[in-house]
This record gives C-alpha cells, sequence and structure tokens, in this order.
C-alpha cells in the first residue's frame, strides 16, 4: 500500500477504498482463468476442473469486473456477507480482494490451486495478465453457429433484454466479437484454447492435454466427478458428455439468420476451421 492508502485503510477500518482499482497490484500465484462466448462450454469445461482434487474454479464470481455488492457477492460463491465484508476490509483494490475471495474458497475445499470461470472473463484476459502475470487464461471455443442456435433463447441471460428471444443480429455479434477477443492472445504462452465438439467428442484426450499444459496430474476419475456436479443454471452439465448438439444449426439456424455470418463472421468460421467458405450459407 502506499503512504495514503494505509492512512485511510487504518482511520476507516478497510471500509473505505482508495485507488481500489489500483494498477500497481502483482500477484505471484499461479491461478487458472477461464471464459469464452457464452454457451461454447464454459460450464462444461468448469465442472470438470473443478472435479480436480487440486484446482478449485469458482463459478462466474464477478469478482475481475471489480464486483462489490457483497450480498451478490455471496449468492454467487456461496461465502457468507460477514466473511467477505472481513475481506473486503483486509483487502486495499480489487485484484487482492479477487485473490483473497478466490484463495478462500481454495482453503474451503482443501485444494491446492484456485481460479475462475465466467464466460465474461474473455473480456479481461489484458487485465488478468496485468495483476496475475503467472495465471493461465483458457479460452473456449465452439462453432458459432452451434452456438447462436443456444444463446438465441436464452433470454434475458448475457445482458440482453429482448423477448422472447435474442435477435439473431446480437447473438452473431456476440459471438464474433467475444471469440475475436480471446484469439487476440494467440501465442502468448499463458494462453490456451479449447473447443466445445473436443471436449465432447473425445474429453478424455482433450482434458489431459489441458491438465499436461497446465502441469496438472491426470485423474482416472475425474471425467466420472464431473458429471456428478449440479449447476442449477446449466442442468445438462450433470449428463453423461457426450457430442449430441454438434451440429444443430443444420436444423436450427433458419436462412435469415445464416445470412447474417455473411463478412467477417463467416472469415472468423473459416479461420477456425468450422466452415470452408460462404457455401454452407446458400
Amino acid at each position: 500500500m502506499t503512504h495514503l492508502q494505509r492512512v485511510i485503510h487504518t482511520l476507516s477500518a478497510g471500509h473505505l477504498k482508495y485507488r481500489w482499482y489500483s494498477t500497481d497490484f502483482l500477484s505471484s500465484e499461479t491461478p487458472i482463468f477461464s471464459g469464452g462466448c457464452p454457451r461454447s462450454g464454459t460450464t462444461l469445461l468448469y465442472s470438470i476442473l473443478n472435479s480436480h482434487s487440486q484446482i478449485s474454479l469458482a463459478l462466474e464470481t464477478g469478482l475481475l469486473g471489480g464486483l462489490r455488492n457483497l450480498e451478490k457477492l455471496s449468492w454467487r460463491s456461496g461465502l457468507p456477507v460477514d466473511r467477505l465484508q472481513r475481506i473486503y476490509r483486509n483487502s486495499r483494490c480489487y485484484p487482492d480482494f479477487t485473490q483473497q475471495v478466490l484463495m478462500t474458497l481454495m482453503h474451503d475445499q482443501g485444494k491446492r490451486r484456485w481460479g475462475d470461470k465466467s464466460p465474461g472473463n474473455v473480456k479481461a484476459i489484458d487485465r488478468i495478465f496485468r495483476h496475475f502475470p503467472n495465471a493461465r487464461f483458457i479460452h473456449v471455443i465452439r462453432d458459432g453457429r452451434d452456438a447462436v442456435c443456444s444463446i438465441r433463447p436464452h433470454s434475458p441471460s448475457f445482458g440482453n433484454r429482448y423477448s422472447p428471444h435474442n435477435p439473431w443480429d446480437k447473438c452473431v455479434d456476440l459471438w464474433y466479437e467475444w471469440v475475436e477477443k480471446g484469439l487476440r492472445w494467440r501465442g502468448d504462452p499463458r494462453y490456451y484454447e479449447i473447443r466445445y465438439e473436443d471436449m465432447t467428442s473425445t474429453p478424455r484426450e482433450t482434458v489431459r492435454n489441458l491438465l499436461e499444459w497446465l502441469q496438472e496430474p491426470w485423474e482416472e476419475d475425474l471425467l466420472e466427478k464431473s458429471v456428478r456436479t449440479k449447476v442449477s443454471s446449466h442442468p445438462g452439465v450433470s449428463k453423461p458428455v457426450t457430442g449430441s448438439s454438434i451440429g444443430r444449426w443444420r436444423q436450427n439456424l433458419p436462412d435469415d439468420a445464416r445470412a447474417l455470418f455473411r463478412g467477417k463472421a463467416n472469415d472468423l468460421l473459416v479461420k477456425l476451421g468450422y466452415a470452408q467458405d460462404e457455401s454452407w450459407i446458400g
């Protein structure tokens, strides 16, 4: 802390925060963060990694966005408000608070490595590496045509307040913008891409490779334990992993929605290997 931070912190018993969004906080920890476009398999990945005996992955805490509503954070994290208040008083800025909350969750689970899963983390990779330079970021990617079909009926999710459905153009824009933000980090050794299609079709090999990159051991019962994970907002997580939803866009994506991919969105599909050209649009 700076001298002024220390004085304010002491006089207010930790309640007042000077430079809460400080940019000078640096952690020596090696956390794991994951994110990606909504409906791309980020919760599936969470269920797998959080089932590991040594990895504690929090579920969409909102901490990386500087969340200070302790009642909401209590609901998201499961930590009592009074406990969060103590952590808040003892932290000097939001990345410090983030680390202390996530480490508390880790210790409660008896594990040794902490992190956070949220789709929106993909928009905060620069902030993550600024404060946690030894972190690892996992970008979950899914065929944009399947992703938008899954986003479409999930109003009012993801900050959209459309009814009864999210408009197709908003779904396509969301997929393109969020995936593109993650791809900017290609080439950084701390960044890793994993495909939804690989997690569902070859989960054992795919997760083994990921754990090797994370320098964590493979556990034989990992996938079996992940199926027992219960996430109220994602009931499909507690079902056996299958590839049954791959390619659903062929039946569920109407012609007018396909046309919205022309241009940059289809270029991204081609770049990712999901399409060869625009001929699929028709």
